[in-house]
């Protein structure tokens, strides 16, 4: 045990609380006392990597605990020099962004090394997040695709990075630009290049938009990744050209073979890409929840190609039963599946193959099917007997009001990456 003892000063003595703080500091291990401080101000659900600690529902409250936990990061390291050297390491352990204005200097801060360790302060950093545009905020894409020393210049001086959300909002009454703002391809590749290893929840929300074969390629260099939320997902993607400047490892991301594929792809049928590249290309991913929210989707085509997929959940226009489309094929783990139609034909036209599925024994694990939407009560009435039908089949389905939770999860397994292209 180590222990120290105070002596009593008198009120008058000007400098005995500095006095008191030199006694402690001096008689406690530096160890000891980075463990009370990290004791003191932890946030578990910070860093919260499952399924149900990345649902919006719990943004509030994690961030009232990390905004709070700041505040008492700070007071230490304003106690003295001493504290601020021990207090470094948490208080560049979470770091969000709320303004672009403030994005250049932590790039730099996140650089400086530090006096206690040698490590840069990026090295501690374990929680990165941007939240532009929240509120009254206003952000009009400044600085959008610039590169090492501006937005996505941030995950590279943070290689322990576990936590990586962007909430990017285009404000639509101050800002007259793209609907969207696309992610470029260089913030994957410095991903992949410095924590991809320990990167365990990666989220893209607001009005952001990624192409679907920079997000093939960029999980193939995350083995634990838990999970992957995009808001958008363009099957085209945009322009391997354009792109941000100052760092792009075009030696290093060696897909051209894969590009030229998903180009092929595109100049087909674009939607094709999902179905027949995902399963060639990542044979090695266990996706056990999807949602999918975009163009109309290949229904049967996705979950073919997720044979460990349990939960699905989508929201698109008109769904393609086409005979063109390909059937769907027995399917022994789905058991929940989530639906938000655009119209009633998709909903009469979903509920009438699920029916046929389940009769068919397709998808004998099946359990439950909600609908999610504003349905008026005809548009009830008239789905009520399809309904019916499938409670009949011994799944529950209803028509509930709401959207629902659209959550995406990927899991991997702990095989090395050599180890699984050497089975391919």
């Amino acid at each position: 045990m180590y222990g120290f003892k105070l002596t009593s000063f008198p009120d008058r003595h000007k400098k005995s609380k500095s006095l008191q703080t030199t006694i402690m500091i001096t008689s406690f291990p530096t160890e000891v006392l980075q463990k009370i401080i990290r004791l003191a101000t932890d946030i578990p659900s910070a860093f919260d990597t499952s399924v149900e600690g990345s649902v919006p529902d719990k943004e509030t409250e994690v961030s009232l605990a990390i905004d709070q936990s700041m505040r008492c990061r700070l007071s230490l390291c304003r106690v003295s020099k001493s504290f601020y050297a021990l207090a470094l390491e948490k208080l560049y352990e979470i770091v969000t962004i709320r303004t672009h204005k403030d994005v250049f200097l932590l790039a730099r801060l996140l650089r400086v090394q530090t006096k206690l360790g040698g490590n840069l302060r990026g090295w501690y950093c374990r929680r990165l997040e941007l939240r532009f545009a929240q509120g009254r905020q206003t952000y009009q894409g400044h600085y959008w695709d610039s590169g090492a020393k501006n937005h996505w210049g941030l995950a590279d001086a943070c290689p322990n990075l576990i936590i990586f959300i962007a909430n990017i909002t285009r404000n639509q009454i101050y800002y007259d630009g793209p609907s969207h703002f696309t992610i470029p391809r260089m913030l994957f590749q410095t991903i992949a290049h410095t924590c991809a290893k320990t990167l365990r929840r990666f989220e893209m929300r607001g009005d952001t938009r990624v192409g679907f074969d920079r997000v093939e390629m960029f999980l193939r260099y995350c083995p634990v990744i838990e999970v992957c939320r995009l808001n958008a997902v363009d099957p085209a993607g945009p322009n391997f050209s354009y792109d941000a400047a100052d760092k792009v490892w075009e030696d290093d991301w060696s897909d051209e073979e894969p590009i030229e594929e998903f180009h092929h792809e595109r100049r087909g049928d674009p939607l094709a890409l999902v179905t027949e590249h995902l399963a060639d290309v990542l044979p090695h991913e266990q996706i056990t929840r999807l949602t999918y929210s975009g163009t109309s989707p290949i229904l049967w085509g996705i979950i073919n190609a997720l044979p460990n997929l349990t939960d699905l959940g989508f929201s698109s226009g008109d769904l393609d039963f086409s005979a063109r489309r390909p059937e769907l094929v027995h399917h022994t783990n789905l058991a929940h599946i989530r639906f938000y139609p655009a119209s009633l034909d998709a909903l009469h036209g979903f509920l009438d193959r699920m029916t046929d599925a389940v009769k068919g024994g397709l998808l004998p694990a099946l359990k439950t099917l909600y609908v999610y939407g504003f349905i008026s009560d005809s548009h009830r009435r008239m789905s009520a007997w399809r309904i019916s039908n499938l409670n009949k089949l011994g799944v529950k389905a209803e028509i509930l009001e709401g959207h629902g939770n659209w959550l995406l999860r990927v899991k991997y397994t702990t095989r090395t990456r050599e180890d699984l292209y050497a089975e391919l």
